[in-house]
């Protein structure tokens, strides 16, 4: 049940009103994956968060990053374009 709980909870935090929200945020950053000009996934970074463990201020945190099963099992072979 918790995880049916949480899978339910984290499908929830990202309907297209949540992303509209995450992308109107200045400190937002959204990056898309590419192969051959087809999006096969995407990044978003929040920039200036503090690093949850020492609280150290102005890094960066990773708030999403998804792979549709098309994409190559090696990052390396991935595209990622900052989207405007």
């Amino acid at each position: 049940m918790g995880e049916q709980r949480s899978a339910a909870l984290h499908l929830a935090s990202f309907t297209s009103h949540e992303f509209e929200k995450l992308l109107d945020r200045p400190d937002a950053r959204l990056w898309v994956a590419q192969i051959d000009g087809l999006i096969v996934g995407f990044l978003t970074m929040i920039i200036g968060s503090a690093n949850p463990i020492t609280g150290t201020p102005r890094g960066a945190e990773i708030a999403r990053i998804y792979l549709l099963g098309v994409a190559p099992k090696r990052p390396d072979m991935l595209r990622f374009e900052i989207a405007s």
